[in-house]
């Protein structure tokens, strides 16, 4: 099989989304697919190389930074893209493509369909779905409407990584048949640190929260909640970046927390899977999410996680075997949440063994980019029973 990989974001741009291809793409290269992607170009990248098996293409969008994209940034990406595809189409002639998140690269997709034939699948993973809470996205949604279910009913398929998330999706458009394949996680790089000591009675739990700072995110509400009465004991590390930060270092200068929190900025993969093997507690306060990657992490560090019920989190922690969920926007609940393991060494090492021993049976990227490859060879007309899967059987 030859498959185009469409998305704006790709490491080391991006956060989970881009993660997620990176990974997917390992596993379909070793699974003997073709690969190819197309992304968007960030100052010190080559313009075009090869990783893990796969081509990258990357295209001049004038990003400006490496979290996060602007609007003005993905339509350039899209216009671009919708430009190159077609060429490198006509000279590679991939049997399928798959755009990761909807917009901008679905339409990408859709205008290679009817230039081409080549069938596509899109693949929803959170801000690319309408109603979604992202800020900054709601207006381009409105407009972009009548494209985006143009480009979902035009699709072989379309599949989201939660059940909420699809659920959103077919609120969307009602008649949509979304599978869900979930994210993966690398159990290799982040695993529990089995000769750490137990936290002493009395001494700091380490509380530790990973992602942009943004509204989405919901630190404000996590700040709040560390302010409350009996957790003067938890200290919280925040790795990541974003225009939020100013206002947060602001807002735990003035509820008194600033001496227990750390901001640590961005680190890379293995730094990061250090922090997650130093702390004793993972936090996610976020407003919404698709399937946020950070848990997986979290919970194959043996962490365990207190996460607001939102999409995704849902579908991940179970209440009382992997870790607690509390209703989002709500710091006295979150605060009641983290009291519990902040004061219970033992609840802690158990719901941490369970999440661990969770991902291991259920979370891997094999069984992810299987998947896919499943959908599209039962959507389109690439593959035949005895196909790249039946081959791997």
């Amino acid at each position: 099989m030859r498959l185009l990989f469409l998305n704006y974001e790709f490491p080391p741009l991006g956060g989970g989304a881009a993660t997620a291809s990176r990974h997917l793409i390992r596993e379909w290269t070793a699974m003997g697919v073709e690969v190819q992607v197309m992304t968007s170009h960030f100052p010190g990248l080559p313009w075009r190389e090869e990783q893990d098996g796969a081509v990258i293409h990357r295209l001049p969008v004038f990003r400006r930074r490496r979290d996060r994209g602007r609007i003005g940034e993905m339509a350039l990406y899209m216009a671009g893209a919708s430009l190159l595809a077609p060429i490198l189409a006509a000279r590679w002639k991939p049997d399928a493509a798959l755009a990761f998140i909807g917009i901008p690269s679905g339409p990408v997709a859709w205008g290679l369909h009817r230039l081409t034939g080549v069938p596509y699948v899109v693949c929803l993973r959170g801000g690319d779905v309408p109603g979604f809470r992202c800020e900054g996205v709601e207006g381009f949604h409105r407009l972009l409407a009548p494209i985006t279910r143009r480009v979902w009913r035009r699709a072989a398929a379309v599949t989201a990584n939660s059940h909420g998330l699809a659920d959103l999706a077919r609120a969307f458009v009602p008649d949509l048949a979304v599978p869900v394949i979930p994210n993966g996680v690398d159990t290799f790089l982040f695993h529990p640190d089995s000769e750490r000591s137990p936290v002493t009675a009395g001494a700091p739990v380490r509380l530790l929260a990973v992602g942009r700072l943004v509204g989405q995110k919901g630190i404000d509400v996590l700040l709040d909640a560390l302010a409350r009465p009996g957790l003067e004991r938890a200290e919280l590390d925040l790795v990541g970046d974003g225009e939020w930060r100013a206002d947060l270092e602001v807002q735990a200068a003035r509820l008194g927390v600033a001496a227990r929190v750390r901001f640590r900025g961005w680190l890379d993969r293995s730094d990061l899977a250090s922090v997650y093997r130093e702390a004793d507690v993972f936090v996610l306060a976020s407003r919404d999410e698709g399937m946020p990657n950070v848990v997986l992490e979290a919970m194959a560090s043996g962490l365990p996680v207190v996460s607001t019920a939102v999409a995704g989190a849902r579908d991940l922690v179970m209440e009382g075997e992997t870790g607690l969920l509390v209703p989002p926007e709500d710091a006295d609940a979150l605060a009641c949440a983290l009291r519990r393991l902040v004061g219970d060494a033992d609840a802690r090492a158990w719901l941490g063994a369970r999440g661990r021993a969770r991902v291991e049976e259920s979370f891997s990227w094999r069984a992810a980019a299987a998947g896919f490859l499943e959908l599209i060879e039962q959507s389109t007309t690439v593959g035949t029973p005895t196909g790249i899967l039946g081959k791997q059987r």
